[in-house]
């Protein structure tokens, strides 16, 4: 989402989510805009429960061989068996290996599928 123009990040926030969950944060529109210029410099997201109890998350964007975002990485554990050190550390390391990753040949019909989860 940190890649999204702010039109489509408004376009994609409106819509319902799939899983199912409400969001245990919900931050004004500030807030989320000071998070998301943290994601962009960082390089990765990092998630401490605040999408569901007890789940932690981090995401790192894939792009493609021009640079453009076109998917993201993203990997949960369970809170209680994992602090967030170590999820730091391995968002740090997984965003350096996304980094090196060049998908070749895909357009947005490949976002598409990936964000339906086709």
């Amino acid at each position: 989402m940190a890649a999204l123009p702010a039109d489509e990040l408004e376009k994609v926030l409106a819509e319902p989510s799939r899983s199912g969950l409400t969001p245990c944060w919900h931050p004004d529109p500030g807030e989320r805009d000071a998070v998301l210029r943290e994601v962009r410099a960082r390089g990765w997201a990092l998630t401490d429960e605040q999408l569901a109890p007890g789940i932690r998350s981090v995401a790192a964007p894939m792009r493609d061989g021009s640079g453009q975002v076109i998917a993201a990485l993203n990997v949960n554990c369970h809170a209680a068996g994992t602090s967030v050190e170590p999820v730091r550390g391995a968002a740090y390391a997984s965003s350096r290996l996304v980094d090196g990753i060049q998908i070749e040949g895909c357009g947005p019909e490949v976002l598409e599928s990936v964000r339906i989860g086709a």
